[in-house]
């Protein structure tokens, strides 16, 4: 994910989303399907197809973050309430 996250940093989203999708991908098929891991790449990609304006794709994206981060972390946990706090600006944009 560096490589997706340094192509997002530089406003690359098509070349992030591209990277991502791929290391989405190698997450499904060898992670446990609530592993942090996959919780994180399903959020950051959510991001970039928000920043791109896709706010639906986005949407379903970060929708399945949370329920990992839940799961994973607990409701207690910062990046559970990092999470919850994206899906809520995309809800906002829609």
């Amino acid at each position: 994910m560096l490589i997706g996250d340094m192509e997002w940093m530089d406003f690359k989203l098509d070349q992030a989303i591209a990277t991502y999708q791929k290391a989405l991908a190698l997450f499904e098929r060898n992670l446990d399907p609530q592993h942090p891991t996959l919780g994180k790449a399903l959020h950051n990609l959510g991001l970039i197809w928000d920043m791109k304006g896709d706010h639906q794709q986005a949407l379903q994206l970060v929708q399945r973050s949370v329920a990992i981060a839940k799961i994973a972390f607990g409701a207690d946990h910062p990046t559970y309430a990092s999470f919850l706090l994206s899906l809520a600006r995309i809800l906002g944009q829609l």
